[in-house]
């Protein structure tokens, strides 16, 4: 395993290599609204410099704004832009980068027309100057939408959610080196096993139906003509009478009509009304100082992030079934490499 940090100065346009300075390198992603995040720390750092950058033959060799990038054996695992840079009392140097989907924080108010929800993935990009692609276009048009004082995330959420629900599919939105992603879940499986005698050092199991788990769907809306609330329901019985009511409630959107809301609570129900599997999972990818031959790496796990698939097999507890990475943390320390996975079935 061989990794390469970069950072580029945004004001000097100077290029470092900080591989050689940096200590723990830690990369994670999320699959909602999180940008991914890159932290390092400078074992021996360069003197500190009066703007609170770094100097190197007396010019600042980083400051907020400035470019990093990592690459592990020749591919870039993460591109974005340093937001801060701090110390401590021990003299060790913190950074800290986010990819593009930090941008998306930014909160506006805008129109969006009737339009699919990737189509407004590529208006809201367009028109904030942030660069990205489409990998695969959702088909389903969604309803035209005036955001009011709304993160863009947020505004892309709201189209991402109601295209999921109509085509009973995944889209998401990731960075990728640095190029923000629409995308589908079903596209990022990976060959990866994971499990008894590959990777796994440790993990922990839970089936809840305390997170997102309703064997009720309500639908409202109201009625100019009458001056009432109209309401739509679907429930299982069977469900209720195991767990309880438990309840999703939500407005219908104004421009669907009666049959499309029907569906939609349809739909809702057959995702919601199950029970919620989620594993935590830890991850001993490579590294002489634990165990494993830093040169024979059993797979590439720094391609395991957010959105990500892939096979997991543990015999104790009966499973074989192929899992998604709802959440990653990726620990590089010399030729150390950890990861811990929180995971759950699509």
């Amino acid at each position: 395993m061989s990794y390469i940090l970069t950072c580029h100065n945004n004001q000097t346009q100077q290029g470092y290599d900080m591989s050689m300075l940096a200590g723990s390198i830690r990369h994670s992603t999320h699959l909602r609204s999180q940008p991914g995040k890159l932290t390092f720390t400078l074992r021996k750092p360069p003197e500190e410099s009066a703007e609170g950058g770094f100097l190197a033959g007396g010019e600042a060799m980083l400051s907020n704004g400035s470019m990093a990038k990592l690459e592990k054996d020749g591919r870039v695992v993460f591109l974005g832009y340093i937001f801060s840079m701090g110390t401590n009392s021990s003299g060790q140097y913190q950074i800290t980068a986010y990819d593009q989907m930090r941008y998306l924080k930014n909160c506006d108010t805008k129109y969006i027309p009737a339009m699919t929800a990737s189509d407004v993935f590529s208006k809201i990009c367009a028109d904030e100057g942030i660069a990205h692609t489409v990998d695969y276009p959702s088909f389903t048009v969604t309803p035209a939408y005036y955001h009011t004082d709304k993160s863009l995330y947020a505004m892309m959420e709201h189209h991402i959610m109601w295209a999921n629900n109509q085509e009973t599919m995944q889209y998401f939105i990731k960075d990728v080196a640095g190029l923000l992603t629409f995308t589908e879940l079903g596209r990022h499986k990976t060959d990866a096993v994971i499990g008894d005698k590959s990777l796994l050092s440790n993990y922990s199991y839970e089936v809840s139906i305390d997170r997102d788990t309703y064997n009720v769907v309500k639908l409202y809306r109201e009625n100019e003509k009458t001056g009432k609330i109209d309401v739509w329901i679907e429930m299982s019985g069977e469900n209720q009478a195991k767990w309880g009511k438990l309840q999703l409630l939500e407005k219908a959107d104004e421009s669907a009509n009666e049959a499309q809301i029907r569906e939609l609570a349809s739909r809702l129900l057959r995702l919601k009304n199950r029970e919620t599997k989620t594993m935590s999972l830890n991850l001993i990818a490579a590294g002489s100082e634990v165990g494993l031959d830093a040169q024979d790496e059993v797979i590439d796990a720094s391609l395991l992030v957010a959105g990500s698939g892939f096979k997991l097999c543990l015999s104790e507890l009966g499973i074989e079934e192929e899992m998604w990475i709802e959440n990653a943390t990726h620990t590089y320390l010399r030729d150390v490499h950890l990861a811990n996975l929180e995971v759950f079935l699509p």
